[in-house]
């Protein structure tokens, strides 16, 4: 460990030595940052279809309302018909 905390690598360690553990580095970097670019559409993607979810779940609740709205209407327009008992026999 050096004395600010992090590891000390040997730089024999590594062929090319500090600078191809850089490159190494720069193109894990690169690579994660791509990952994470990623997620971030992918969260955008969740988001809006979980608002075209809502919005789909509000206009058919809106066509139940309305249709049970219509059938009410329709109530003094129609026959009254005469409870019988059924006929079994």
């Amino acid at each position: 460990m050096g004395t600010d905390g992090r590891q000390v690598v040997d730089d024999r360690a590594i062929p090319g030595g500090a600078a191809a553990a850089g490159g190494i580095a720069a193109v894990n970097e690169s690579r994660q940052a791509g990952f994470e670019l990623a997620h971030l559409f992918q969260l955008g993607a969740h988001l809006v279809q979980m608002h075209l979810r809502q919005v789909a779940h509000f206009l058919a609740g809106a066509v139940a309302i309305f249709e049970q709205f219509d059938q009410v209407l329709d109530l003094p327009d129609r026959k009254a018909e005469i409870a019988a008992a059924l006929d079994e026999g």
